[in-house]
């Protein structure tokens, strides 16, 4: 158990270092970004979003799932042969998707301008198509090396490719954007593609490189194991992709319903424009960087239980449910809390273009969906544990309902003249709200775990609360330095609170830190003095 539960949150820790470097570095680069291509080219910039976003998850969700959880079954078994089987049928049917979407994305680019209303996105449309056979080839290696439990490739290919959008999309961005905004916003897609293609090269070099070291023989070529192992891959990739792209396809009807409502409501085009973006473009993105940590968890969870129930090790595996659930809460609360409390000291450091109004507007909608900061972190936490024990049409199920309820409650509150976008928030945190507590109640039953009210709730309270007056006080005292500044130190701080405060009310207890690197020593000094006995 020692080893599988060091490996998961090693695991982890390597993939949300390497997220929050990506997510760092993505909201940097939005900044200048913005400054340099102007709102008509970030409105192109972004129209490319919604059908991108739905073709990259046919290949970037549901078969990297399978390819983790299947080498991650078979290596438990013993079956190396199996576990490349594996790898090789996901990586041929990756290389036929990519390539399908890609051309057809590019074919389609400017009927899809058009259909979006803006028709200078088309080059934009095109530019950004090839991406899609990169990322289609770089899922099928990240799944594999996940499956592995290798998690430095996935991570080091990441921040790199990361790092390349930002520098790329920048240069080509500069030096487009005097032929007009849309050749500006269409530099900036370059650098996805290129960034992507870095990513490429980086994954295939990690693979071949790895393959070498294990001297493989090849594989035969058998057709009914191609099939066998297809139909496989097949039964746990279709349920996670299909649930993985309700979301793309509930934004792009959610945001056409909610600025025709908008619109409808007496508001003009360009203040249903600016309401909607102040929306998803300044607050979504915050909500959203916190799930870098859930979401890391949630990718090593996977192929953790996988291994665990194949070899049928009941007692692990209710253990990482646990351990899961309580480390969704104890993620997912002080970020909540945080993000309420100093909801526009971050807003106005992050985003200088807005103005006084706007950011106290941004700064309410960010303090209403705190909780769903909470709850998405325990979607994702509790939805890799039901990918681990096979159950990968729960979550769908879960999400699709979430999903539904947010559209027709969002309309109907957006419809009120003193809610207006408020109701678009309210919606998407009811959505996660519901998911949430559909998803751990499932992980619960199935993972043989009961809920414990003084272990996952009152005690990670109780630290949140102390992290949270800490973080507050601290901003205060140290506003004089200037608000960037304080709000820096202060989350610094507070963090390292919020992390004793863990080990003084037991929310980490002393037999858990055998799982983190270095654990040992802090559990001595804990004896040590007298904290824990």
């Amino acid at each position: 158990m020692t080893a599988k539960s060091k490996s998961f949150v090693k695991g982890a820790a390597i993939l949300a270092v390497s997220g929050i470097i990506c997510k760092v570095v993505g909201a940097v680069y939005r900044i200048p970004l913005s400054n340099m291509i102007g709102q008509e080219g970030m409105g192109n910039y972004q129209m490319v979003y919604p059908v991108y976003s739905l073709l990259l998850v046919l290949s970037t969700s549901g078969l990297p799932i399978a390819i983790s959880k299947l080498v991650s079954e078979k290596r438990a078994r013993g079956d190396i042969e199996g576990a490349r089987r594996v790898y090789h049928v996901s990586m041929v049917s990756l290389v036929i998707l990519g390539l399908v979407t890609s051309l057809a994305l590019f074919a389609a680019g400017d009927l899809l301008a058009v259909a979006f209303g803006m028709p200078s996105a088309a080059i934009s449309f095109k530019i950004i198509a090839p991406s899609l056979i990169f990322v289609a080839v770089v899922s099928a290696y990240r799944g594999y090396f996940q499956g592995m439990q290798m998690m430095t490739p996935t991570a080091v290919s990441q921040v790199v490719e990361q790092i390349c959008k930002l520098l790329a999309g920048l240069y080509f961005a500069g030096q487009w954007v005097s032929y007009g905004p849309e050749y500006g916003a269409a530099g900036a897609i370059l650098g996805v593609t290129i960034g992507e293609g870095v990513s490429f090269v980086m994954m295939f070099c990690f693979f071949h490189g790895h393959r070498h070291k294990q001297h493989y023989k090849p594989l035969g070529r058998e057709r009914g194991k191609f099939r066998e192992t297809l139909e496989q891959v097949a039964r746990i990739a279709l349920p996670v992709t299909v649930g993985s792209c309700v979301m793309p396809i509930v934004s792009a009807i959610d945001s056409m319903v909610v600025m025709r409502v908008l619109t409808g409501s007496g508001y003009t085009q360009a203040a249903a424009s600016s309401l909607f973006g102040l929306l998803n473009g300044f607050v979504h993105p915050l909500v959203n960087m916190p799930a870098v940590f859930s979401g890391a968890v949630a990718i090593s969870l996977v192929p953790a239980i996988s291994a665990a129930r194949a070899q049928k090790r009941r007692e692990l595996v209710g253990y990482q449910t646990s351990f899961g659930l309580r480390l969704s809460i104890l993620i997912g609360l002080p970020c909540a809390v945080g993000f309420f409390l100093l909801a526009e000291p971050i807003l106005g450091t992050l985003y200088h273009s807005l103005s006084p109004d706007d950011l106290t507007r941004a700064a309410g909608l960010l303090r209403l969906m705190c909780p769903g900061i909470f709850f998405l972190s325990v979607i994702q936490i509790q939805t890799g544990v039901l990918q681990g024990m096979g159950k990968t049409v729960i979550p769908v199920l879960n999400m699709a309902f979430g999903s539904v309820v947010k559209v027709f409650l969002g309309v109907a509150l957006i419809r009120i003249p003193s809610v207006n976008i408020e109701g678009a928030a309210i919606g998407s945190m009811v959505c996660f709200a519901l998911a949430a507590l559909l998803n751990t109640s499932a992980a619960m039953g199935y993972g043989g775990v009961r809920w414990n009210t003084r272990e996952l709730l009152l005690r990670p309270l109780l630290a949140t609360a102390g992290m949270g007056a800490g973080l507050l006080v601290l901003y205060r005292v140290l506003t004089p330095l200037g608000q960037g500044k304080a709000l820096i130190l202060s989350v610094l701080a507070s963090a390292v609170i919020y992390a004793i405060l863990l080990l003084i009310t037991g929310c980490i207890r002393r037999e858990d830190m055998r799982y983190f690197p270095g654990g040992g020593r802090i559990a001595g000094v804990m004896q040590k003095t007298g904290i824990w006995r």
